[in-house]
């Protein structure tokens, strides 16, 4: 077989090396299967594993130093989740994902393909992620993410893309990049087979440190089903008895939002593995996350937030007595604890009982400092004024959600009525505790 992409649902394989995003058989998901056997080149981070990666015979080769990442057994947790697992930690990636290892391998093969332009529909990590990447390999990008993502990523985002268009949800983002992909060479969404090559790495490397003697558990963010396919297949092809612990937030919250896919893009294929005993998905909510975030931070030493420590947090919830004869390793991705109102809810001490961890979104926040920064305003002007100078192209319907929201937080207040065009419209302005949120 040697190394090739193969659709995992029709078995269909690619010949030619060319530039593919989806299977031309029946338009399934292609992913790279390998009978080589696992050996560590002279290279650095993921391309050590050339040898490994369909990637591998293209050029040149686009990195940032991604992969290689710690390998850490658990040093105090064990008594609290039931066992010792090893802490896979991702945040070190450049950007603090392991779709940094992804990125590296799809920027390899859009550089190698002559491919100019890319437009990406994104929730955040993949448009922040390989538009660094893109930067790097000479390509421009485009992205189109929810407003409702949060400050930092939107501010990364536009950082690193050379155009962001923030629209009010993912299913839009996606509708309006399909639209713009005749002004783009390709569109790149989550299920591209060049994208989970690099992800194939993170597997390669926790069979090349612990061996394949014993059955293995590997915990990890379930999303639109990519990244677990993705481990499931190289462990498969390196004949590893193993089974993936998925885990999801129990509903699509500010802490959680990075984890809450309702329907995942690959549930077909998911299921199948569910039926084979091979994947377990398990639902994590806010608390039950902030809690296991708490622990890493003050037993173990990680400076990592509630969706890096969900994957203990599910472990922690459904742990067995076969799950403790695996090795298990728990992967921990996304930023470090940067969040202010989340560091100051892990601090304990300082958050009364009856406070609320707020943790806005970008359109949100932008609100509350047009408002800070200029006179009372009712959600038409709002609406306005983040259109023309803001360039936040978002539904009316959507700012009256977020001030209406915003009110009941707390953060905003009506302060009068003003009439317009025949309708009667509520004035607010920030409040103190607004004012405080900005700060």
């Amino acid at each position: 077989m040697g190394i090739e992409l193969r659709c995992v649902r029709c078995g269909y394989e690619v010949g030619e090396v060319r530039y593919i995003d989806r299977c031309p058989n029946c338009g399934g998901l292609l992913i790279t299967r390998s009978s080589e056997p696992l050996r560590r080149g002279k290279r650095s981070g993921i391309w050590a594993w050339s040898s490994n990666l369909y990637t591998s015979r293209m050029t040149p080769k686009i990195t940032l130093g991604e992969g290689n990442t710690p390998l850490v057994k658990s040093a105090k947790i064990g008594k609290s989740i039931g066992l010792t697992p090893y802490l896979k930690d991702e945040s070190k990636n450049p950007t603090g994902s392991f779709i940094d290892r992804g990125s590296a391998t799809l920027a390899t093969a859009l550089k190698y393909f002559k491919i100019r332009s890319v437009v990406i529909p994104s929730t955040g990590d993949l448009a922040i992620s390989l538009s660094t990447y893109l930067k790097r390999a000479g390509i421009s990008s485009k992205a189109y993410i929810p407003s409702s993502v949060t400050l930092n990523k939107a501010y990364k985002t536009l950082l690193v893309s050379d155009k962001v268009r923030f629209v009010d949800s993912y299913e839009e983002a996606l509708s309006k990049a399909l639209k713009s992909t005749q002004f783009y060479d390709t569109i790149v969404l989550p299920t591209n087979p060049f994208l989970i090559d690099g992800y194939r790495t993170i597997a390669i490397e926790i069979i090349y440190s612990l061996g394949k003697k014993k059955p293995l558990m590997i915990v990890a963010p379930i999303g639109d089903g990519v990244l677990a396919l993705s481990i499931h297949y190289v462990l498969e092809d390196l004949r590893v008895q193993h089974k993936i612990l998925g885990v999801r937030a129990c509903k699509e919250s500010p802490l959680l939002r990075d984890i809450y896919v309702a329907k995942p893009m690959l549930q077909e294929y998911l299921k199948k593995l569910e039926e084979q005993d091979l994947v377990e998905v398990v639902s994590v909510c806010d608390d039950e996350a902030l809690e296991a975030s708490e622990l890493m931070v003050k037993m173990e030493g990680f400076l990592i937030g509630p969706v890096g420590a969900s994957c203990i947090a599910a472990l922690k919830k459904v742990l067995t007595k076969n799950m403790k004869n695996l090795t298990t390793v728990a992967l921990m991705s996304g930023d470090p604890l940067q969040d202010p109102y989340v560091i100051k809810a892990l601090l304990g001490k300082t958050v009364k009982p009856e406070e609320h961890i707020v943790t806005l979104g970008f359109t949100k926040t932008k609100i509350l400092e047009v408002l800070a920064y200029g006179n009372p305003a009712h959600p038409y002007m709002l609406w306005k004024e983040l259109k023309q100078k803001h360039g936040l192209n978002v539904s009316k319907r959507i700012i009256y959600k977020h001030v209406e929201e915003l009110i009941e937080l707390g953060l905003l207040k009506v302060v009068g009525y003003e009439k317009v065009e025949g309708r009667t419209r509520k004035v607010v302005s920030i409040t103190e505790l607004g004012l405080k949120y900005l700060m």
